[in-house]
């Protein structure tokens, strides 16, 4: 895979922890938008939505995505069904873990994008824990020196 990758851009590096592949060119930014990243997901691992409030862009073309067609959030003024829609927070369980396993990482100046494949483990009955697996993909804006989510599509794909 990161061959085929490497075939389609120049400067492509692959590193580990998560495994990274990053995109064609140098990105000095990447420490500040892997901090952004993993408060997005203690934020979505706590459940706590002033923390993903905090992460979002006060942007009104800010828009999260799910698998779901209700899982759609579109602008500013949509925000506030993070606190109260049940699609949103209240829907998803109690997060034991949520971290990405490999990345694709890359961007240039003020906007920057990745795509993780997360795994995310929770209590479940049956087995005591299960996992889900999830593609989450997301652009980034550097808004008053800090990266903030513009966009993110959340899914589950087929197996």
């Amino acid at each position: 895979m990161a061959e085929a990758i490497r075939q389609e851009a120049t400067d492509v590096t692959v590193t580990t922890t998560p495994s990274t592949i990053r995109g064609p060119g140098a990105f000095t930014a990447e420490p500040e938008l892997f901090s952004a990243l993993e408060a997005l997901y203690r934020a979505i691992r706590q459940r706590d939505p002033r923390q993903m409030v905090d992460a979002c862009a006060q942007s009104d073309h800010l828009t999260l995505w799910g698998s779901d067609a209700r899982e759609e959030l579109v602008g500013l003024d949509q925000l506030d069904t993070l606190y109260s829609d049940t699609i949103w927070l209240g829907a998803c369980p109690a997060w034991i873990s949520f971290a990405a396993e490999r990345r694709v990482i890359g961007g240039s100046g003020d906007t920057a994008w990745v795509a993780d494949d997360v795994r995310a483990t929770f209590p479940c009955e049956e087995h005591s824990v299960d996992t889900l697996r999830m593609r989450c993909t997301s652009v980034w804006e550097r808004q008053d020196s800090a990266w903030r989510l513009a966009h993110l599509h959340a899914s589950e794909p087929r197996r």
